[in-house]
């Protein structure tokens, strides 16, 4: 049942998408690391090396392809998105096709932190073949369903109506209780920084997957970062982990420095760094070091159009 639906929807979005003018957009990236031994070799990490999207945007339908590549050759490419988007009134929005039920403000950058960006910890990131998004009196609520047996569910909600704290909530899991993961995240502003406490909870197997405690904000010109993941606690006082990064915007560029230390172990890496942009081009240049000295040079070079 699913794979029919799932055919039909793309064949219906498909068609929508050559029936009028078509828009383009995207971005190319690409990662290079050059090792100790000064051998060049290309990792797999979120957004990915070597790595490209396309969106194609035609009469209110959105097409999203990803591609990953290691020269010369593609080596993956896929759907990222494929939905026609029904707008049925000002408070609601259906979407029919492939699509993100994603919390995409709570990335690193918007009051987010790095482990709810990177690692998974409570954020949302479900692919819906039918959702709709339904705002009123300061809420927001975006729901969909890839259907499935059993079948599979996202929610996600948002409000700042509780001012100053700002809430975020999601749950994702399956009908029949089999599976199913909570997550939230609370902001409160504190200038000039931003606290956020977020987590993530199995409430299936009764199991902490996330507990971190962070700020982001600016001083001087400086923007600060720093977040305490606090997950294995419970179990273990002295399983704390810190993350951080500290930058300073120039004309033109920025010069930082990011790193993590896990508090039992005694584990240290760091991450200087300069980062520029110039138009639709930007580029960064990373040297890591660990507590028993220099990683490796990490450089990457994107151009959006």
């Amino acid at each position: 049942m699913k794979k029919i639906v799932v055919i039909i929807l793309a064949v219906f979005v498909f068609v929508n998408i050559f029936a009028g003018s078509v828009q383009l957009n995207g971005r190319v990236e690409f990662n290079y690391t050059i090792n100790p031994d000064f051998g060049l070799v290309v990792s797999n990490w979120f957004p990915g090396d070597n790595a490209a999207y396309l969106v194609v945007t035609s009469g209110g339908t959105v097409l999203v392809v990803d591609v990953k590549y290691a020269a010369p050759n593609i080596t993956s490419m896929y759907v990222n998105e494929l939905f026609i988007p029904w707008k049925v009134n000002n408070n609601l929005t259906v979407f029919f096709g492939y699509r993100n039920v994603a919390d995409y403000d709570s990335f690193m950058g918007s009051g987010g932190s790095f482990k709810w960006g990177y690692n998974g910890t409570g954020i949302l990131w479900y692919k819906s073949t039918l959702s709709f998004i339904y705002t009123f009196g300061g809420f927001m609520f975006d729901v969909g369903t890839n259907f499935g047996n059993p079948l599979t569910f996202a929610f996600l909600m948002k409000t700042n109506n509780f001012y100053p704290l700002g809430l975020t909530l999601n749950v994702v899991g399956k009908a029949d209780f089999s599976e199913g993961m909570v997550g939230a995240r609370l902001t409160y502003p504190l200038r000039p920084f931003t606290l956020y406490l977020a987590g993530g909870y199995d409430y299936v197997n009764a199991t902490i997957k996330g507990l971190l405690f962070g700020l982001v904000g600016e001083v001087a010109g400086t923007s600060i970062s720093a977040e305490l993941d606090l997950t294995n606690t419970i179990t273990d006082p002295m399983e704390i982990k810190l993350a951080g990064d500290v930058n300073y915007k120039l004309e033109g560029y920025k010069v930082g420095v990011s790193g993590d230390y896990n508090f039992k172990t005694g584990d240290l890496s760091l991450e200087p760094y300069i980062a520029t942009k110039l138009g639709n081009a930007d580029g960064k240049l990373l040297v890591r070091f660990e507590e028993d000295g220099y990683k490796y040079t990490k450089f990457t070079v994107g151009f959006n159009f």
